[in-house]
């Protein structure tokens, strides 16, 4: 677990959207769910490649964590993810 700070996080945020701006509507529809890889894009409205590359950068920086069932993958927010999501939608950047 990585803990960040709120600076830490306002900068994580802001990065974030930079690469998309529709980039945390992935992290909200994992929070909303433990979610598997394949609804991702679909419940988030975003492309399958912009998806798998939040994904992956939300696996990088701690922001979710993968859980294995066989070869079926599932995601689920992490406390630092939980965090960011608190800032970005509380608008305390």
């Amino acid at each position: 677990m990585m803990n960040y700070t709120s600076e830490q996080i306002n900068k994580l945020i802001k990065n974030i959207l930079k690469i998309n701006n529709q980039a945390l509507d992935a992290l909200k529809v994992i929070k909303a769910e433990e979610i598997s890889h394949g609804e991702v894009f679909i419940k988030s409205g975003l492309s399958k490649f912009v998806a798998d590359k939040c994904i992956t950068s939300f696996l990088a920086i701690g922001l979710i964590e993968m859980r294995l069932n066989g070869s079926s993958r599932s995601y689920r927010i992490t406390e630092d993810g939980e965090n960011l999501l608190k800032v970005y939608e509380g608008g305390n950047l």
